[in-house]
Order: structure tokens, then C-alpha cells, then sequence
């Protein structure tokens, strides 16, 4: 197996190294040279397969030698959670289990074609605390719009072609009125966003009041923020949690085989034919039982109540890629009752 590291890299022995990121992206080995087709014989074999299955075993490996560093982040969020509480900042930390599999940055550049996204500095599979807000926030605004009966546009090539002539559809008219920066100006800003909401898709904007809707809507805007105010929620990245012993983060290789290619890659040139040979894409997944650790903090209780709410219920929308698909859906602890913890 060849390594593309400079000779005094190699000399340092990649199979001693405990840090999954660094085996993933820079200990990558090659069974040919700086590649992965082999020839036997008058052929040339892809070995892509088997180098990911390789790469799996090494991850598992590497991460079992990582139960001290995981048992010290994990006692690490807490004394950060009681430091917090100390100054006055009301927390809410839980614990959030993979249903099936997770799988985070496949779109990130890799020599095997699907990345995975990996803490820059401990090396180990988590979810950016930005992410988590946005699944929130996602949540919140869907909840709203469900409320005021404002539905989504179900197919994508409409959607696109209304904001490609810069339009807005009534989803995207219902934001810009929640982040209108005060109730003097929501009348306006619903005029304007309205206005470039095509006719056929007004009638659910109408009988609205928006002045109504936007102050509603203040625990939206006080969480998250908006483009003039700063949110008073902070989101912290999820990292696994070593609490359980029994509980253990695991990697698994996962695969996606399109049989239409060409058709895909040309743009509708080629048909979806059934004489395409089918293509195997294998990615690397966080499996099912992984523990990951939340935590939300803010000054005002009731606000950080409300957005680690609104954050266990999004996870059961799945987090990460593929989520359509099935991945990514995490179930999380219930919330103590009131009085308790």
C-alpha cells in the first residue's frame, strides 16, 4: 500500500495514530500508486471497495483508543454547563441517540469520492453547533407557517424558477416579514414581499394580519436572531457522549448504486435506460445507537427551554445528508418535568 506523505511522515507508523480524522484524510493508503485501480492480468480492478472497507476497520480501531479523550470532553461539557449556570445563564443539556445512521459532509473532498465531516481538532465524527440552530430554527418556522396555514411548494423546479426570476414564494414572504426589524415596518415589508408572491400562490397571504404574526412570532426572532439582531440562543457542537459505556459510537460503510449514470451526468441526454451498468458509491455513516452530547444555553430560562424544545423535535427530522432518505434522524431524551433536575 503506498501513502502520498513525504518520506518523514511515513517513517512515523500511520497504524499508531489515534486520531480518526488524520486516518481518514491523510493516512489514506493506495494499493496502487496514487491510485485505485490494480492491474491482474490483461485487466485493471477497482479497489475502490476494498480500501473503504479497510478504512472503516481502521476508524473503529483508532476510536477505541479514544475512551479517554471522549470521557474527559464529556466531563468537560459539564463543568462548561455548570460554569455557565454559575454566571447565570440557563442551560439545557441532553443526550441524543442515532436512530439508524448519520452521515455528515459526503460533499466534502475526498480521494474516495464522499467525504465525512470530522472535528478539526479532536479528530473525532460531530454535528456544528450552527447546524443544530438551524435545525431548530427550521422547526420553529415550520411550526409557524403551519399555524397560519401557509403550505410548501411541493415541487422544486417551481420553486427555483420563482426565485431564479426573483420572486419570493409564500414561505419566503412569511420570513422576510418575521425579520422585519420593528412592528412599525411589518405592514411595508409584507406589501413589498407580497407583491413578489406570483398571483396563483397569494390567497394563503391575504387574510392575514401580519402586525399579529410578526409579534407572534417574537420568541422566533429573539432566538435566532435575525439579520439586524443577534439571537440570545447559543447552539455548542454535539459531540459523542461517553457517559453510557455501553453506548459507543460505531463507523459503518454504506453504499448507493445508481443504475442511470449517464442519463444523470448528461443532463437528460441519454436516457434511464436498464442497460447502464450500475455504479456502486460506498460513504462512511456514524451507526445506529451513537450517543451524542446537546447542549443550549441563553440568559433568559424560558426561551432556552423552548428552543431545546424545539431542537429534540428536529431531530427526529434527521440531521446531516440524506435525511429524505432516512439518515440522520436522532432520538432525543425527553425533557425533565417540571421541578425536576
Amino acid at each position: 500500500m503506498n501513502l502520498p506523505l513525504p518520506n518523514e511522515f511515513r517513517a512515523l507508523n500511520p497504524s499508531s495514530c489515534s486520531n480518526p480524522c488524520l486516518r481518514f484524510r491523510t493516512f489514506l493508503a493506495f494499493p496502487s500508486r496514487w491510485g485505485f485501480k490494480v492491474r491482474q492480468g490483461n485487466r485493471r480492478v477497482d479497489k475502490k471497495a476494498q480500501a473503504w472497507r479497510t478504512i472503516v476497520q481502521d476508524l473503529n480501531t483508532a476510536y477505541q483508543g479514544l475512551s479517554g479523550l471522549l470521557g474527559h470532553l464529556t466531563r468537560r461539557r459539564k463543568a462548561l454547563a455548570r460554569e455557565l449556570e454559575r454566571r447565570g445563564m440557563a442551560v439545557e443539556a441532553f443526550r441524543g441517540t442515532v436512530d439508524w445512521r448519520l452521515a455528515v459532509g459526503l460533499g466534502g473532498d475526498h480521494p474516495l469520492e464522499n467525504g465525512f465531516t470530522f472535528h478539526r481538532v479532536y479528530g473525532i465524527p460531530y454535528l456544528p453547533g450552527s447546524a443544530l440552530k438551524g435545525l431548530a430554527r427550521a422547526w420553529r418556522f415550520s411550526e409557524i407557517a403551519s399555524d397560519l396555514k401557509i403550505e410548501p411548494l411541493c415541487d422544486p423546479d417551481a420553486v427555483r424558477g420563482i426565485r431564479k426570476n426573483e420572486g419570493l414564494t409564500p414561505l419566503d414572504a412569511l420570513q422576510a416579514v418575521l425579520e422585519a426589524p420593528s412592528k412599525e415596518d411589518v405592514a411595508g415589508v409584507a406589501r413589498a414581499a407580497a407583491a413578489r408572491v406570483p398571483r396563483d400562490l397569494r390567497n394563503s397571504l391575504e387574510s392575514l394580519a401580519w402586525a399579529d404574526v410578526w409579534e407572534k412570532a417574537c420568541d422566533f426572532r429573539l432566538a435566532f436572531g435575525t439579520a439586524a439582531v443577534r439571537g440570545r440562543v447559543c447552539f455548542l457542537d454535539a459531540l459523542p457522549d461517553a457517559d453510557d459505556p455501553d453506548a459507543v459510537l460505531r463507523f459503518e460503510l454504506d453504499v448507493v448504486t445508481p443504475h442511470y449514470r449517464p442519463y444523470y451526468a448528461g443532463n437528460g441526454a441519454d436516457s434511464p435506460a436498464d442497460w447502464y451498468s450500475p455504479v456502486p458509491s460506498h460513504f462512511l455513516t456514524v451507526g445506529a445507537g451513537s450517543p451524542f452530547g446537546l447542549v443550549v444555553y441563553g440568559p433568559d430560562e424560558g426561551l432556552v427551554r423552548s428552543a431545546a424544545g424545539w431542537l429534540r423535535r428536529a431531530l427526529s427530522w434527521g440531521a446531516g445528508g440524506k435525511v429524505s432518505a432516512g439518515y440522520g434522524a436522532i432520538t432525543a431524551e425527553p425533557a425533565p418535568a417540571a421541578g425536576e433536575g
